[in-house]
């Protein structure tokens, strides 16, 4: 039954407030989509007999069919409108899910929308002139119009209405409507009321497109970042074999491409980002571990000769930071959970930051692969007799008293895959600074390394 006057006025706003909810529900696209065309083809929606909805595709400057509702000929609409019928169900229930009448016909509706292909350009181009123009059109002699032929051939009708998508001046797509079964004749209100309606729409369409993109976009975070820290760990592996010298030019070589191809893809991510947030923050912490790498690059290299790295005045709080901020991905993968008691005040250490960041990370992954059941790191620092004293301590399975004496020795490793470079490298480079390292380890209760460096003077 068509509604007139009052009532007409009552269902309209009724129907826009229900959409409006209905796509506050969701920011998946096809279900936006879906309420979307549901509204223009209801009974107690728009009322069109089928609708369709085109997306602009930017990759290929198109329009294209996404989906269609309704009949794709006359001998389905009673089928699917017996069926809808049967459902009885009152239109905030048909905006919240697809109908349950079979899939068939759905089929046939898609096909169709499939076909609806157009260039966004172009005199001849109906889709394109009313994207351009921003304004609606009724065609009446569809196949009398060159620039509707083409969807007057695909829809099999002379009579439909074409609604553009425009939402903050960026073209989204369109939706044509017809009335190919009934041939009601599509009114000045109907013209109305669905641009109305596609105002509604294509906001939702906008935002569930931001919302995809900004979820593309951390995801490609999350594999560099994951490649990042795979990077790192093949950095510590490496770094001990370098202690055997002449492996340093081929670690640069091989880590040159991965480290650049992170650092392009951080930046093309950044330029497409308009403000502040935690993907910024994500894509600025990615910089700055790439700048690390370099630095480790260099401290590799050096560590397959003699030579030490240029001393410097080191803040001691903000080099356990790093250290624990370089493992906190792999950590966090091995349920270890970290902590920092730091009590050396001001003082600082007289040696070069990377090389002491290199040896902190080195003791905290040792003590990440003593806990494979995951367990806990803490970091702490103090002053004594000129010293300022750095401890790395775990809750691991500890080491036996019969290894002790012999983890500092070349080569030694109780793991499959470990070196036995580490923890003389750390050694050289902490006696390197006038500093010593020490052990304690219980079997069952953990280890505990501590690093002791000259205060800065």
């Amino acid at each position: 039954m068509t509604l007139s006057g009052s009532g007409a006025k009552s269902a309209q706003v009724t129907l826009l407030a229900e959409v409006g909810r209905a796509l506050q529900r969701t920011l998946e696209i096809d279900e936006i989509l879906h309420v979307i065309l549901t509204a223009v083809t209801m009974g107690d929606g728009l009322g069109f007999n089928r609708a369709f909805l085109l997306m602009v595709d930017e990759t290929s400057s198109f329009v294209r069919g996404r989906m269609g509702v309704g009949p794709s000929h006359p001998n389905e609409a009673e089928l699917i409108w017996k069926a809808i019928d049967e459902e009885d169900r009152p239109l905030s229930e048909m905006l919240s899910g697809r109908s349950r009448r079979s899939g068939e016909h759905d089929r046939g509706i898609m096909e169709l929308a499939e076909r609806l292909v157009f260039k966004l350009s172009g005199e001849d181009n109906i889709i394109a002139r009313s994207l351009e123009n921003g304004t609606s059109c009724v065609v009446t002699k569809g196949r009398d119009l060159r620039e509707a032929r083409p969807i007057a051939d695909v829809l099999g009708s002379d009579h439909f209405l074409v609604v553009p998508l425009i939402a903050e001046e960026k073209k989204l797509g369109a939706i044509i409507a017809d009335n190919f079964v009934t041939g009601r004749r599509i009114r000045e209100e109907d013209v109305r009321l669905l641009e109305t309606f596609a105002s509604q729409a294509g906001l939702a369409i906008l935002n569930a497109s931001l919302h995809w993109n900004l979820r593309q976009r951390v995801a490609e975070l999350e594999r560099a970042h994951e490649e990042l820290t795979h990077n790192q760990l093949q950095l510590l592996r490496a770094e001990r074999m370098l202690a055997a010298g002449g492996l340093a030019a081929t670690l640069i070589h091989d880590l040159k491409a991965p480290v650049i191809s992170i650092g392009l893809m951080a930046r093309a991510t950044a330029a497409g980002l308009a403000g502040p947030g935690p993907v910024k923050d994500t894509l600025e912490r990615i910089g700055q571990e790439i700048m690390r790498i370099e630095d480790y690059l260099k401290h590799f290299a050096r560590s397959a000769g003699k030579a030490a790295g240029k001393t410097e005045r080191v803040n001691v709080s903000s080099l356990v930071r790093d250290a624990l901020g370089a493992l906190r991905g792999v950590m966090a993968g091995s349920r270890v959970e970290s902590a920092a008691d730091l009590a050396h005040g001001d003082h600082k250490i007289a040696a070069n930051k990377s090389e002491l960041r290199q040896v902190l990370i080195n003791l905290l992954y040792n003590s990440v692969e003593a806990m494979p059941d995951g367990g806990k790191v803490t970091i702490r620092t103090a002053v004594e007799q000129g010293f300022v004293r750095i401890s790395v301590s775990d809750t691991g399975k500890g080491i036996p008293e019969e290894l002790k004496a012999r983890v500092f020795s070349p080569f030694f490793t109780t793991k499959a895959e470990g070196s036995g470079l580490g923890l003389v490298i750390a050694k050289r480079t902490v006696t390197n600074y006038g500093g010593r390292i020490t052990l304690e380890s219980s079997e069952g209760v953990g280890t505990c390394f501590t690093l002791y460096l000259p205060v800065a003077k």
